[in-house]
Parts: structure tokens; sequence; C-alpha cells
């Protein structure tokens, strides 16, 4: 459901924009930087969604039994509550900085900070997948033993 609203957000946001904008001669920044600000914050929150989701399937595949009882509705809530706000927390300063600051703000973030995340969290999810491969290739032989 949090992916899902995350498209809808960036979805509606950017029918919104194009609409608005169309129909302007000029640009105006005040858009420009929601645009961005929704556009960045529904992407964060898209990663820290399947890093959390990669993470479960993870979890529930290396420790079957553990799973059950750690992983509750509140504690899955609270994980994509701090998704969320860890992708606000992550934006937000995209639209309270000021005009002067502004470009030096998304060149650094465009240049080193999404690029940085993206790498780590796809370390991250390279690493979980690799280790279930190698888990179900050993459950695979323990099983055909057992033949």
């Amino acid at each position: 459901a949090s992916l899902a609203a995350s498209d809808m957000i960036y979805s509606c946001h950017g029918i919104r924009y194009s609409l608005v904008t169309n129909h302007l001669e000029t640009s105006c920044e005040s858009l420009n930087r929601e645009f961005i600000f929704f556009s960045k914050l529904t992407s964060a929150s898209n990663y820290a969604n399947i890093f959390l989701v990669s993470l479960e399937r993870w979890f529930y595949i290396c420790q079957p039994f553990l799973h059950h009882r750690w992983l509750s509705p509140k504690i899955t809530a609270s994980g994509v509550g701090i998704a969320w706000l860890m992708a606000l927390l992550l934006n937000i300063d995209i639209l309270v900085v000021s005009e002067k600051n502004y470009q030096h703000l998304i060149d650094i973030k465009l240049n080193a900070v999404y690029p940085g995340l993206h790498f780590t969290i796809s370390l991250f999810l390279g690493v979980m997948y690799v280790h279930v491969a190698i888990i179900a290739r050993y459950q695979l032989r323990a099983v055909n033993k057992t033949r």
C-alpha cells in the first residue's frame, strides 16, 4: 500500500504540474521546486519501501521460525512510517533552502547524495538476494539428499 501511495502521489502531482505549466509562458520557480521535492520524496520512499520488502523476504527465508515472532503488523507499520519520514527528512531542504543556495543544494544532491543512496541500497539488496540464493541452493541440496 505504501508503494501504491507513493506512485499515486507522484502521478497526481505530475499531472497537476503538467496542467499548470503548460499554460505558463515562463517557468515558475516555486512549481519547479515543488515538483522536484515530490519527485525525490516519492523516489526515496520507493527505495525505502523496496528495501523493507526485500529485508522482510530475506528475514522470512533466513529465519523462518523467528519471522512470525518478530514481525507484527505494528512493526511493519512502524517500518513504513520510518521509511516515509526518512524520505521526507532527506528532501525537505529542497522546499526550505534559500534561492541563493538552491542550485548548489540540487547539484550536491544530484551528483553525490542520490547516487550514493542508490548505490548503497542496491548493494544491500544485492547482498540480501545473493544470500537468499545461497540458502535456497543449500535447502535444495538437503531436500535432494532425503530422496
